[in-house]
């Protein structure tokens, strides 16, 4: 709080030390803490652990209590810490919880060398900054000094947050504040604008429950609903790295919650770096795609937007006069590069056309087909995601799966095929989020 005509007063942030009960650790950290007195007599953190639990007090329940409020949990990595159940198997799965919902920043330390690569935590920044153990610098006061300073960098951002919080004119959704450009984390407050490295868009819910499921069996962890500007979004947690989002559109471009203002709202909202459109599309080349097969956009034609002319017969003459925008570099780079190992159905990169219209009729597929031979698929939102984001300078594409042809047999086993469909493009997505690089400052 800010008392009239005088300085705010910096409340001291609680450190949480989660390491395993063992000799050599304990050292360590008793080290790492003398290291950090400075923070302490600055009044910056508050550090706790559970060696100070006091007689007669339920260890369990005590440490809970400061886990759970603690706004910096400091994991310190080794061997004894990944094979100690109270530490991996409680304490950090707790704090990596906390983490994805924003109520918390985690940073593993990296205390003796152990091999860390499949652990849960693997993905956050890690001290020292070189990812050398501490035990293994030749001068350990150098490595924990080095710890002291990333620390530093992220207390100092900690403390500007703080201050905006309880500033009288905060800042807009639209300028929220994030951490220093080597972290990658979300905003201490729960109550703030959390942040978002890629939003994840569904127009029909059999997408948008695909998404939900393949992210809980990556992550572990249930969705979480945060309620926005005007609509509702689902906080998947941390992928590969990054903050990844969930918005649902209605069907279609246009209208109050159409495509097009359902990105650009959550663009305004969560300054996503990159939006991805998820779900299910017709194909237009039975002869050289299968059902289920994976389409990306490599390319985007609006198709509606068209000339309609006459021939010397008298016959329509369609000319399209749609843009045909080329979908994000850096987002094409990594689809390619997960093709290589991708062990799911076939992707096929190329032009993908989007209109209002719900197409299941074969002749009116085939004009399509003639207005733009080079086309694999068409669907409906795409436009819209497109005029958001090229609005916003926000990188965009369309990832969707094959449910039918367009042919008038829509209808044919639909709820199986889209089911089909909406997971295979789900469990790619996934994938090629899982191979990183998508991190706002990467």
């Amino acid at each position: 709080m800010i008392a009239s005509g005088k300085a705010m007063k910096q409340i001291p942030f609680e450190v949480y030390y989660s390491y395993a009960p063992s000799e050599r650790d304990e050292k360590l950290r008793l080290e790492l803490e003398r290291h950090l007195m400075s923070f302490v007599h600055n009044g910056l953190i508050a550090g706790w652990h559970r060696g100070e639990i006091l007689a007669g007090k339920v260890t369990a329940s005590e440490s809970l209590a400061h886990l759970q409020r603690a706004q910096l949990i400091l994991l310190l990595v080794s061997p004894d810490f990944l094979s100690s159940h109270e530490t991996y198997h409680f304490e950090m799965k707790l704090a990596l919880e906390r983490h994805a919902r924003g109520e918390a920043y985690v940073i593993p330390i990296l205390l003796r060398p152990v091999f860390y690569k499949n652990t849960p935590f693997a993905h956050l920044q890690m001290l020292p900054d070189n990812h050398l153990p501490i035990t293994s610098w030749k001068h350990q006061d150098e490595a924990f000094e080095n710890v002291a300073n990333g620390l530093d960098r992220v207390l100092q951002r900690l403390s500007q947050e703080q201050t905006a919080a309880v500033a009288p004119h905060p800042l807009s959704a639209a300028q929220g504040a994030h951490f220093p450009d080597d972290w990658s984390s979300p905003s201490v407050s729960s109550s703030s604008i959390p942040r978002c490295d890629v939003l994840l868009v569904t127009a029909a819910q059999v997408e948008t429950q695909a998404v939900l499921a393949c992210c809980e069996r990556e992550t572990g962890l249930r969705f979480q609903r945060r309620f926005l500007g005007e609509g509702t979004y689902h906080d998947l947690h941390i992928i590969g790295g990054v903050r990844i989002f969930l918005v649902q559109t209605e069907q279609g471009t246009g209208g109050p919650g159409g495509a097009m203002l359902t990105v650009q709202e959550g663009i305004q909202l969560l300054s996503p770096s990159a939006v991805l459109l998820v779900g299910i599309a017709f194909g237009m080349r039975p002869d050289e795609q299968h059902m289920g097969d994976i389409l990306v956009s490599r390319q985007l034609l609006g198709y509606e937007l068209q000339r309609i002319g006459q021939n010397q017969a008298g016959g329509w003459v369609v000319h399209s006069r749609g843009d045909r925008p080329q979908a994000a570099t850096r987002l094409l780079s990594l689809v390619r590069s997960s093709q290589l190992d991708w062990q799911g159905p076939e992707v096929h990169i190329g032009l993908l056309l989007s209109g209002e219209k719900l197409v299941d009729n074969y002749d009116f597929r085939e004009q399509l087909r003639q207005l733009e031979p080079e086309a694999i698929g068409g669907e409906m939102e795409g436009a819209g995601l497109y005029a958001a984001a090229q609005r916003k300078r926000v990188d965009w594409l369309v990832i969707k799966a094959i449910c039918d042809w367009a042919d008038g047999e829509k209808g044919y086993q639909k709820q199986q095929r889209q089911q089909i469909a909406a997971e295979n493009a789900a469990g790619f997505v996934m994938y090629v989020l899982k191979q990183g690089g998508l991190a706002r400052f990467s």
